[in-house]
């Protein structure tokens, strides 16, 4: 009696241990959660041409972090493409922050460097919409005209969202 309760004992700590075991192995890969209530605060924007203008309205309510940001399908309000905005413009970024000790121009230059970016851009991650001071009215469409739609794509490993029908009017 007692040999044979050791057998079902054992058989069922064997049981159970492969049970676990195998139980581990099978679990899905941890995802990103993509919230229902991400959202921008406004949809038409107004940037000041001539002058670095940043807009950090993106609110990512219960979305797990990192999301990713894209600028989609840049165009005219009559559907034509919009390469003006699209296209990389060589532009003046800080590499090391200005505190004000600098003694000379020559040093607060040192400190920026030339880069290319397209002059209307959203940042990958965190949703800031940029319009650098390198868009002139010459070539971009100001207020007068009707300025320009664009779409943006929300992402992480949870999925994607899109939000459509953005206003650019400069």
């Amino acid at each position: 009696m007692k040999l044979r309760s050791f057998f079902i004992i054992t058989g069922y700590l064997l049981c159970c241990s492969l049970l676990f075991s195998a139980c581990k192995k099978n679990l899905p890969k941890e995802r990103l959660s993509l919230g229902a209530d991400a959202q921008f605060s406004t949809y038409i924007y107004s940037p000041v041409l001539g002058r670095n203008t940043l807009y950090d309205n993106f609110n990512g309510g219960s979305s797990s972090l990192p999301l990713s940001f894209k600028l989609l399908n840049m165009r005219k309000l009559n559907g034509d493409p919009a390469p003006e905005l699209t296209e990389n413009f060589p532009v003046m970024v800080w590499k090391a922050p200005y505190e004000g000790d600098e003694k000379s121009l020559a040093e607060i230059e040192a400190k920026r460097v030339i880069e290319n970016h397209p002059l209307f851009e959203i940042r990958e991650h965190s949703g800031q919409f940029l319009m650098w001071y390198a868009a002139k009215s010459n070539f971009v469409a100001v207020q007068s005209d009707s300025g320009y739609v664009f779409d943006v794509e929300v992402s992480n490993s949870g999925g994607r969202r899109y939000f459509k029908n953005f206003k650019l009017k400069p």
